[in-house]
């Protein structure tokens, strides 16, 4: 997905690639994304919870998705592996992928970049000319 997305001439930010600056996780978290227009949450299968002979996103994801959702409203998305499933109470768009195979959320997440009006670096210079 980052690969995908720098060829777009967006510049994703993977938050636990960045320095922690002497904050604690949820701090950098929050400063980070500050910083973003918008989201991806990844939600894999082999970092799942399960409950009830279910998997769900572990908690800090579920978090996460809170946290995003107040700095950034709707323009996130969260990316679902095949087999995990979400809770009917948290309303979020998500598409699901399989065994890391990333064409169909690709897609969505470049749907809903440009329904949100965000575009990337490259396309923005070419504007500008």
């Amino acid at each position: 997905m980052e690969l995908f997305l720098w060829r777009r001439g967006y510049r994703p930010v993977i938050v636990e690639e960045q320095p922690s600056l002497g904050m604690s996780l949820d701090s950098k978290v929050d400063h980070y994304m500050s910083q973003c227009q918008f989201g991806v949450i990844f939600a894999e299968g082999d970092r799942a919870a399960v409950q009830d002979g279910k998997s769900y996103p572990r908690l800090n994801l579920i978090d996460e998705m809170v946290r995003i959702r107040r700095t950034l409203g709707d323009r996130f998305i969260v990316l679902l592996e095949k087999g995990l499933s979400l809770n009917s109470d948290e309303q979020v768009t998500y598409v699901e992928f399989w065994d890391n195979a990333l064409d169909k959320a690709c897609d969505a997440v470049l749907r809903e970049l440009n329904a949100h009006d965000i575009r990337g670096l490259d396309e923005l210079e070419s504007h500008a000319s």
